[in-house]
């Protein structure tokens, strides 16, 4: 904490140089390691943006074999671009990614093979000082806020809750749909919001259908007999209440954030699914899905981002109208 406090002290003083973005842009992070629905508010982000503007989006790629700056392509997979880039990809083809561990490298590389492009996302970008971004968005999970956490290695989160400062805007993720005025206040209180930052309490929307690489079927249908499901998410708790809310029975293998399954793990459970279907997400689908074959049993759950009022959605709708 120590450390990463001295840092920022360096990047406030001016004695550590940013680069600011040259072309409007939006950063997304988080101050926690993982858990927080970063990836769909990206997805979200995207899918405001690229009917009206040409989108660029900048990530690291977490997980991949390459390394440097790769440019996205349709031939490209969870190896060598990362399974949260990969994802994207596949929901919003039109928009033009790329991933590198130094996010300026991309930024030059990206503005370079398609200099039309209007509005630059950055994917998990809080701690990467180096760049600056016209405006920046904070995740918390409301289920486990910053601010009732401590700094690794006791708690999770990456800096000091007080680095939360930098956000223009803090979305909250994982809220209960039916959340109270009364504990939304409570909740924005501990915040500790400063007179520029806003805050909206969003939650998750369940797509209607699973999808396989070959078909669809209806939610209602998994109830028939219990599924096999298979997460490496860092929270994957509001999926196992969905599917409770569902009324759908289920084994849970759970393995890490990101988890790179290997050709033996997939085969054990292969051998567990045997006459079963296996449910997983999207991101870990992007994984699982090259591993598992032409079996039709494997299927992801979408989801998308949602918001606890139309205020919300709104208060969200007028702070991406400044990005201009």
């Amino acid at each position: 904490g120590a450390i990463v406090a001295v840092r920022n002290r360096m990047f406030d003083w001016g004695l550590l140089s940013q680069y600011p973005v040259p072309i409007p842009s939006v950063g997304v992070g988080n101050l926690a390691v993982g858990g927080t629905g970063k990836s769909v508010v990206v997805a979200y982000l995207a899918g405001h943006f690229k009917s009206q503007k040409k989108v660029g989006m900048i990530s690291r790629g977490y997980g991949r074999s390459t390394s440097g700056v790769r440019l996205a392509s349709a031939e490209d997979t969870a190896q060598t671009i990362g399974d949260e880039a990969l994802q994207l990809l596949s929901q919003h083809p039109e928009i033009s990614i790329a991933v590198a561990e130094q996010r300026t490298a991309g930024i030059q590389k990206l503005l370079a093979a398609f200099p039309n492009l209007e509005v630059l996302l950055f994917d998990d970008c809080f701690q990467h000082r180096y760049i600056r971004p016209s405006h920046m968005l904070l995740t918390t999970a409301y289920n486990r806020p910053y601010f009732n956490d401590v700094v690794l290695p006791v708690g999770r989160l990456r800096e000091a809750a007080s680095a939360a400062v930098r956000a223009h805007i803090i979305v909250v993720t994982k809220c209960p749909p039916t959340l109270s005025t009364k504990a939304r206040e409570e909740f924005k209180a501990k915040l500790q919001l400063q007179p520029q930052q806003e805050v909206v309490f969003t939650t998750y929307t369940y797509d209607t259908n699973v999808y396989s690489k070959k078909e669809q079927l209806e939610v209602s249908t998994l109830t028939a007999a219990p599924i096999l499901l298979v997460t490496g998410i860092a929270d994957p708790l509001p999926l196992c209440e969905a599917l409770k809310a569902q009324g759908i029975a289920f084994e849970h293998k759970s393995f890490s954030d990101h988890h790179n399954f290997s050709k033996q793990e997939v085969a054990q459970l292969k051998r567990a699914a045997v006459k079963r279907k296996v449910l997983t997400t999207e991101k870990d689908f992007m994984r699982l899905a090259p591993l598992w074959g032409e079996d039709a049993n494997l299927f992801y759950w979408p989801i998308q981002l949602g918001f606890v009022t139309p205020a919300d959605e709104q208060l969200v709708q007028d702070w991406l109208a400044t990005v201009k």
